[in-house]
């Protein structure tokens, strides 16, 4: 069978813009155009002229998020697989000593089983025999630290206006902290809280922590965009501290 040829398209008609609300308003007119209004039956979600809900849409204060810590709820990751890696971790320091010792942190490394890395003879560790403290006061050298703490014991104080607060416990919540690679390229904007843990004397806290930090290798700074006249650098290059952490411990121990 033959194709019928298509007819050659005539010439594009191009409409006139309609004038629009500003125009009509300037030359006084009060009246709606027709094709201005729309029918009842045109879809669009129905009336106008109905009392709808408020949408919550969330706020967020963000001089409270440079200057502390914040909790993640509704992250995506289940209650179950949370609960299973809190009960791994009280199963591993449930074992014997000499169990746990087979997976003993390396020298040089942040990874494995042990106290402190010892820098110093007359560095005080965490976790000693007497005068237990916990985990002494410091700030996470990473970019960010997401914290899973345990469900029922407390035990996280950050320090705000020269004084320890508490950290509440949300079940299944994650706690961020902003470390100081983050305060140092964001120039200060975003601050490496300063906190600690304290022991309780009567039950056991598990916590579990996911660093996140930039290669060692990699030299950061303050983001050019974020320094100005206002704003001036607030951190400069420490060739001889990894990602600056000597040069802004040096500066926190001096506000």
């Amino acid at each position: 069978m033959a194709e019928a040829e298509a007819e050659p398209l005539g010439p594009f008609e191009i409409q006139p813009q309609p004038m629009t609300v500003q125009e009509i308003a300037a030359i006084g007119g009060k009246e709606v155009l027709e094709r201005y209004i729309r029918r009842a039956d045109d879809s669009g979600g129905g009336a106008l002229d109905v009392c709808f809900p408020v949408l919550g849409v969330p706020i967020i204060d963000l001089q409270l998020l440079a200057s502390s810590s914040s909790t993640a709820i509704n992250h995506g990751i289940t209650g179950e697989f949370l609960d299973t890696e809190q009960e791994v971790a009280r199963q591993f320091f449930a074992l014997r000593s000499e169990e746990k010792k087979k997976y003993t942190r390396e020298i040089g490394s942040i990874e494995g089983y042990g106290n402190d890395m010892i820098l110093s003879e007359n560095q005080t560790i965490d976790w000693t025999p007497d005068l237990v403290l916990g985990v002494k006061p410091h700030a996470d050298g990473s970019a960010i630290t997401m914290l899973l703490q345990d469900k029922e014991v407390e035990g996280l104080q950050v320090l705000k206006d020269d004084q320890w607060f508490n950290v509440p416990v949300v079940p299944q919540a994650l706690l961020i902290n902003v470390g100081d690679q983050v305060e140092i390229m964001t120039n200060g904007i975003f601050k490496s809280p300063l906190h600690r843990v304290v022991t309780n004397t009567e039950r056991e806290r598990i916590t579990l922590a996911v660093i996140c930090s930039p290669h060692p290798d990699q030299e950061i700074q303050p983001v050019e965009d974020l320094i100005n006249e206002t704003n001036p650098r607030l951190y400069c290059c420490d060739v001889d501290a990894p990602h600056g952490a000597t040069e802004i411990k040096t500066r926190r121990s001096h506000q």
